[in-house]
């Protein structure tokens, strides 16, 4: 019986290889999942299968069959999924149904119970990542037959023991392992359709690369033949495919010193087994010359023997010109650092990283090299070291963009000079640093200096010759001696409440001190008359405000002293003399005359009365504050004398 079992094994094993070349039409073009028409195409074919090898059983008994069926359904299960094998198991069952006989129950039983080991086995093995061995294929063998086996006790009662101690040594020996086999191959099968399905997909990778990507790519043979271009070449060089194919790489060179060239460097490419990058000078169709970069790999087998060269060039005309343009750049930057008649200087780390020729001829240096890596605090003098330390820092940490400020410095003799330097943040070689122009500021410090005595000399003149006319007037009206300096001294202070910088304080000064210059032309005893005036002679004495922009407009001044005087006693509602002016038709400094010149008269004696005094004099201003007087030069005045406590001079 063992024989006839091995006999009809035999006999089924084409049908059995049946199955792999159903797997390889279905899976040829594989997909996930696969089309439901492959599946139920697949499933039908399965199942003709098993209808076929029960067409040629080994017959135990008349009315039992036995046949690789079982074999056939357990591997439909575990390689081609739940639809295929439900279809052959519904063909198979059907057709056992249809034989009939004592063991049809266990026939259909077998059929079921091994496409559902087969299924179940195979989604167990979605799990796992591994392939399926020899070992496991039999394993599953041995699975499938036992559950067989156990399927006799569906046999009639009185052939179980009989079947079950003639049949089941043989199958549990022979149906696993043609389980295995067959599995193999299957298993053979799905690992080269994994490798075609991975091979199409790289194809199409590189395919994807080749012509997408911008650059040119040239494969060449070993024999630098051209094999192929990709559109990037032929947008670059302007060649098609049908140009260059079977031709050598050389049409493309610039020159054939070139091309020998790119030919030492494809034989140190073969040599070390590396990618090669470097640059070369091509033709395009038109014969135009450009600079490419390369990068050379070479295309081996798996034996190592070598197959071609695939060449990926850049046209790098732009960076060229770039690079080109920098230098360039640079050339002229450097020309005019090196010549600069400033001293050029960058400090990092404390240290100067670089000077210019010129820095080093400032500080008494026969050439740069002799201060570069100093520390930078070494030509500051010391008094001055706390100032550049604090300057340097304050750029360094971006609490400045730039400083301008000057400092003593040291020569390389010992001897010091007067530095003016302008410095700013910069970077320096990828870091922070400070860069700065110098300036050997001795000789214009000096002259500085001596214009600034001169301007000392010329402003004491200036003020001495004032006084000098404030004198002669004086002299003429003893009994105002010294009005004008007080009145003077008075609209400083006002200026002062008012903001005035100093130099406009010193404008105010001087017009006071001139105001009543005009006065010159008033006869004497007129001005010290102790009664009261005529019409006549009041009329006279109110033209001296007149008389004195008269004498003092063709005087140079920096400031509006003619101007001040002529208006000192116009009054904001144009009650005033001699032009009745208003408002802001009056100036400023006019204004502030004007209330300095009523507190100084009033508080003061003169021939006709008695000084009434500092607090009349207030009085008289609070009353005419907005429409004799201005009102903030009335508040300001105010607030001096009655908050601050200022006297009027002596």
């Amino acid at each position: 019986m063992n024989q006839n079992i091995f006999a009809g094994l035999i006999g089924n094993a084409a049908l059995l290889l049946s199955l792999g070349l159903i797997y390889d039409i279905v899976f040829r073009r594989r997909r996930v999942p696969l089309p439901l028409l492959h599946q139920i195409a697949s499933g039908l074919a399965i199942g003709g299968i098993a209808v076929v090898l029960m067409l040629i059983p080994v017959k135990w008994e008349s009315d039992l069959i036995f046949d690789t069926r079982t074999i056939l359904l357990g591997l439909t299960g575990l390689f081609f999924g739940t639809l295929p094998t439900l279809l052959a198991m519904t063909i198979a069952g059907g057709y056992r149904l249809n034989l009939g006989g004592g063991g049809a129950l266990m026939g259909v039983a077998t059929i079921i119970s091994s496409g559902l080991i087969g299924l179940a086995w195979r989604y167990y093995r979605f799990r796992q990542s591994r392939e399926l061995s020899l070992s496991e294929m039999y394993a599953f063998g041995v699975a499938v037959h036992a559950v067989m086996i156990l399927c006799m006790f569906l046999l009639p009662r009185e052939i179980i023991r009989s079947a079950i101690g003639s049949l089941a040594l043989p199958i549990i020996l022979i149906y696993p392992v043609a389980t295995a086999l067959l599995g193999d191959l299957l298993t053979d099968r799905q690992r080269r359709h994994r490798i075609d399905e991975e091979l199409i997909h790289e194809r199409a990778l590189f395919e994807a690369i080749f012509n997408g990507i911008s650059d040119a790519i040239v494969y060449a043979d070993v024999d630098r033949n051209v094999i192929a271009i990709n559109p990037g070449f032929a947008s670059t060089f302007g060649y098609s495919i049908e140009d260059l194919k079977g031709k050598r790489t050389a049409y493309f060179y610039a020159d054939q010193e070139e091309y020998e060239k790119q030919g030492r460097l494809r034989f140190n490419l073969t040599a070390a087994e590396q990618k090669l990058a470097y640059e070369s000078n091509y033709r395009k169709k038109d014969g135009a010359v450009f600079p490419g970069e390369t990068l050379g790999t070479v295309i081996k087998s798996a034996s190592g023997s070598v197959l071609g060269y695939i060449g990926v060039i850049r046209d790098i005309t732009r960076r060229k010109r770039s690079e080109q343009a920098l230098r360039e750049s640079e050339e002229q930057f450097r020309g005019l650092v090196e010549q600069s008649i400033a001293g050029i200087y960058i400090i990092q780390d404390g240290k100067f990283a670089y000077v210019n020729p010129r820095f080093a001829e400032i500080r008494g240096y026969a050439c740069a090299d002799e201060i570069v890596g100093r520390d930078a605090q070494s030509l500051v003098v010391d008094k001055d070291r706390g100032t550049v330390a604090e300057n340097n820092r304050r750029l360094l940490a971006g609490e400045a963009h730039s400083i301008p400020y000057s400092y003593g410095g040291l020569r390389k003799d010992g001897s010091t000079i007067e530095i003016g330097a302008h410095a700013a943040r910069a970077s320096y070689k990828g870091r922070p640093a400070v860069i700065g122009l110098v300036q050997d500021i001795s000789e214009k410090r000096r002259a500085e200096e001596k214009i600034q005595r001169y301007v000392e000399q010329l402003e004491t003149a200036f003020m001495s010759t004032v006084e000098v006319a404030t004198t002669l007037s004086e002299m003429r009206d003893p009994y105002t001696a010294g009005h004008e300096r007080r009145v003077g001294e008075i609209a400083v202070a006002i200026g002062a409440e008012l903001g005035f910088d100093a130099r406009r304080q010193e404008g105010l000064r001087v017009a006071g001190y001139l105001h009543d210059v005009g006065k010159i032309i008033i006869p004497s005893e007129i001005l010290a008359r102790p009664g009261k005036l005529s019409a006549i002679e009041l009329k006279l004495i109110q033209g001296h405000a007149q008389a004195s922009y008269e004498v003092l407009k063709k005087v140079r001044f920096p400031w509006p002293v003619a101007e001040v005087a002529l208006q000192h006693h116009e009054r904001m509602d144009g009650s005033g003399y001699p032009q009745g002016l208003k408002g802001d038709a009056i100036l400023l400094e006019s204004r502030i005359l004007a209330v300095a010149d009523v507190i100084e008269a009033m508080a003061s004696h003169r021939p006709y009365r008695p000084g009434l005094g500092v607090d009349l004099a207030l009085a008289e201003i609070q009353r005419g504050r907005a429409s004799a007087y201005d009102p903030s030069v009335a508040d300001a005045c105010l607030q001096l004398f009655r908050v601050k406590g200022y006297a009027i001079p002596a």
